[in-house]
Formats: structure tokens, C-alpha cells, sequence
């Protein structure tokens, strides 16, 4: 837990957990035993269907005011 009266002050860090957890991760191993484990119940092996949840919620059009405004808030 996030003590309120210490803030983070490393906005970095949750994507040094993110990289950390990616690295030791073995997705590939997981996604190998689930297709194993789902393929009697699935049908059309051949087709790829996708779901706009699991896309990124935040995408626009880059403009050069928005990347400028958004590089000064950064920094």
C-alpha cells in the first residue's frame, strides 16, 4: 500500500514492475497449455476473431500540439 502522506514520486515505477514481470514471465509456456486445454471446445481453428476491450483506450490521432503539450507535461 501507498502511504498518502509519501506519494510516489518515481512515475516510472510501475513500468519497471511491468518490465520486470515481463522478463521472468514465460507466456508463451502458458499459451501453448491453455490452446492445449481449450482446442476440443473450440470450432474454425483457422479464423482469428478479436476484441476491442483489450485494446489500448487511450489512442488518438498524434498531433504536434498534443505530443508538445503532452512532452511538457512529462517533463
Amino acid at each position: 500500500m501507498i502511504d498518502p502522506v509519501s506519494p510516489l514520486t518515481n512515475y516510472k515505477l510501475l513500468d519497471d514492475i511491468m518490465m520486470e514481470l515481463a522478463e521472468n514471465l514465460r507466456i508463451q509456456q502458458h499459451q501453448d497449455v491453455l490452446a492445449e486445454m481449450w482446442k476440443p471446445y473450440m470450432e474454425k481453428l483457422d479464423t482469428l476473431y478479436a476484441d476491442a476491450t483489450c485494446y489500448e483506450s487511450e489512442m488518438r490521432y498524434p498531433t504536434d500540439p498534443k505530443l508538445l503539450w503532452e512532452g511538457i507535461g512529462k517533463s
